[in-house]
């Protein structure tokens, strides 16, 4: 069983890293091509990380995909907002997840 949840975490990480990359290959095409790249590489991040393994290899990974709800909410405005423009704010709440999980990584 623990193989078979290894692969499908493995699996679902490989898919997200493709698209991502794809999609910050082809970023000046898409309306959302590097807000929608950045959260497709965080949620990868995030099932890295949720694979296990060695207690201190996984905590960048983590903390990468810490700010995936930021990333969320802005690729949700690129998507269906008209005129949407990030602002400062989506840049601070993308910049703060990270350093509140470091609080609780450090706990």
């Amino acid at each position: 069983m623990l193989s078979l949840v290894l692969a499908l975490w493995s699996a679902t990480a490989a898919i997200l890293v493709l698209s991502g990359i794809i999609m910050l290959r082809d970023r000046r095409q898409l309306e959302s091509g590097p807000y929608g790249a950045l959260l497709a590489l965080s949620v990868a991040a995030d099932c890295v990380a949720a694979v296990g393994g060695p207690a201190s290899w996984p905590w960048p990974l983590q903390l990468v995909s810490m700010g995936g709800a930021a990333l969320l909410w802005i690729w949700a405005g690129t998507i269906f907002v008209d005129g949407f423009r990030p602002t400062w704010r989506a840049a601070l709440a993308w910049a703060v997840l990270p350093v509140l999980g470091v609080g609780e990584l450090l706990a």
